[in-house]
């Protein structure tokens, strides 16, 4: 499951100095439930390709 990270988290979550311990993570996966509150998901059709009909909500 992809951990969707407030923009304020980005620089510490890239920073490759900073400790990724299990403190870090909880506290990154907290912040992501926060973010996906805002977030709007819906189905789409089973396609390939590259095409702007991959993002068309199934009706």
């Amino acid at each position: 499951m992809p951990v969707v990270l407030p923009e304020e988290t980005w620089d510490q979550w890239l920073d490759p100095h900073t400790v990724g311990d299990q403190e870090f993570v909880d506290a990154a996966v907290g912040a992501s439930a926060e973010s996906v509150e805002g977030l709007t998901f819906y189905e789409v059709a089973p396609l390939t390709g590259d095409g702007p009909e991959l993002i068309e909500p199934v009706a």
